[in-house]
């Protein structure tokens, strides 16, 4: 359950689709929760097969930095780096 806006927004349209909510609606947020806790089984259905994987998906952030920096160091490194 998450926001309908940037990069969780993007994922749950694609794996989870009932478990998006306008950016800022803290009371539909609380919904979905609720509804997932009321029946978690229906919840679990309704996600999509998908091929989202935390592991490559950070690997491939990392390719970017890299592809712009040299060296593969995200911007906040790069930052105190500089100092």
């Amino acid at each position: 359950v998450g926001y309908a806006h940037g990069g969780v927004g993007e994922i749950l349209s694609h794996v989870y689709p009932a478990g998006r909510a306008e950016a800022g609606d803290v009371g539909a947020v609380v919904g979905k929760l609720a509804a997932i806790l009321d029946d978690p089984v229906a919840a679990r259905g309704a996600i999509r097969d998908h091929d989202f994987d935390v592991d490559r998906m950070c690997a491939r952030t990392l390719a970017v930095y890299d592809e712009v920096t040299g060296d593969g160091s995200p911007p906040d490194q790069l930052a105190s780096s500089a100092r």
